[in-house]
């Protein structure tokens, strides 16, 4: 999937054998509504609660020390870093991660890519 974002015009999604999204790369996951991705390590106990009343944010995981908030808002990553920052919070290794065709491909069919 990572080529034909690079490399294509024009990208087909299909589902059983029927076309179910056909545009751009770059219009497709525009035009979705996927969420973005930022990911981040703290240290200690972190309650992941405490970032739920933040409007941006439509889920977070937590995995040992590493934490992924998604949401769909352009202000998700400001609004994530300013609390942490203003409530003292200690991060570490802080990445976005955008949408990408294989996230387009997992909303509108709701399967995983096969190998």
């Amino acid at each position: 999937m990572e080529e034909a974002e690079t490399l294509c015009d024009r990208v087909a999604i299909i589902d059983n054998g029927k076309i179910i999204a056909l545009d751009t790369p770059q219009k497709l996951t525009s035009d979705i509504k996927a969420e973005n991705r930022l990911i981040f390590n703290v240290s200690g106990d972190f309650d992941i609660n405490i970032l739920k009343n933040i409007d941006s944010v439509s889920n977070i995981e937590k995995t040992g020390n590493k934490i992924t908030v998604l949401g769909h808002d352009k202000r998700m990553v400001k609004d994530i870093v300013n609390f942490l920052v203003n409530n003292n919070i200690d991060y570490s290794d802080l990445k976005t991660e955008q949408t990408t065709l294989e996230d387009i491909f997992l909303k509108l069919t709701g399967k995983e890519i096969r190998s």
